[in-house]
């Protein structure tokens, strides 16, 4: 395991979406001023962590429903005119996808490496049933023979909730932060997608302002602490990753590979 490889950088492309999901982990139906980003916002701090020797191989682009922002085709090649050598990903939820929307989207598409589909219900209704929207995956596929594309079932929504008090559950996690590293454009690093979801609804508020070790400032740089907060797992924040995932006495391990690892770099 490489400390310094974080895998993946997620990029919230937009605030905005079209399915007002009730335990979204973004909290987007909760959030106040919604905006769309550009990619040249996020490019200085893409920049800032390669120079200071962090290493990524995919740089994922999220939202909100990213095919929502007005100019999303030019975000995808912006980024990949400056990251040539990054796989470029896409999860969308398919919302706008029809024969005609795919045939005027493909030539647009040329720099996305990979798509990832959310399956949600409301869109599956929209498109007019199962069999229709896996024929429209399949005629996207057809279209796009060089990209990647994989659909994630999500028929089943699971609830999630931050606690004071910590109590074992037995539901699944709804998100991957153990692989997830969040990027907004003040240079702010969020691992769990949960928790960056819940700075946007106010009974969360007050949790997360006790458990700080979330996110990560790039304008207070240290790599030291820079790679304690990118390997950490779990988090002493939410019963899942308390309760589900690893035993406290996995911590030591992990911390001498840290240390192991900031012997060949410096701050």
């Amino acid at each position: 395991m490489n400390m310094n490889n974080i895998h993946k950088i997620v990029l919230q492309s937009t605030d905005v979406c079209n399915i007002n999901c009730k335990y979204c982990s973004r909290g987007i139906p909760f959030k106040k001023n919604k905006r769309s980003y550009l990619a040249s916002e996020f490019i200085p701090w893409l920049n800032f962590l390669i120079k200071k020797g962090v290493r990524f191989k995919t740089i994922s682009i999220s939202g909100g429903e990213p095919f929502l922002h007005s100019n999303i085709f030019n975000f995808v090649d912006e980024l990949k005119d400056n990251y040539p050598d990054k796989i470029i990903k896409l999860t969308t939820n398919f919302s706008w996808a029809n024969e005609k929307k795919i045939q005027e989207y493909v030539p647009k598409l040329r720099s996305l490496d990979s798509l990832v589909i959310s399956k949600y219900p409301p869109v599956i209704e929209k498109c007019g049933g199962n069999e229709k929207f896996d024929s429209l995956v399949q005629l996207l596929i057809q279209r796009c023979p060089d990209m990647n594309i994989e659909v994630n079932d999500l028929a089943n929504f699971t609830s999630w909730e931050l606690r004071r008090q910590k109590e074992p559950v037995n539901n699944a996690c709804t998100t991957e932060h153990a692989h997830c590293y969040t990027l907004g454009i003040e240079g702010i690093i969020t691992r769990c997608v949960i928790a960056c979801g819940a700075q946007n609804i106010a009974q969360y508020k007050s949790i997360l302002e006790m458990n700080k070790e979330y996110y990560f400032d790039l304008t207070k740089w240290n790599k030291k602490k820079f790679l304690n907060f990118a390997h950490k797992f779990p988090f002493d924040l939410c019963e899942h990753c308390t309760f589900t995932k690893y035993k406290t006495e996995d911590w030591g391990l992990e911390d001498r590979m840290i240390n192991e690892a900031l012997t060949s770099s410096d701050d």
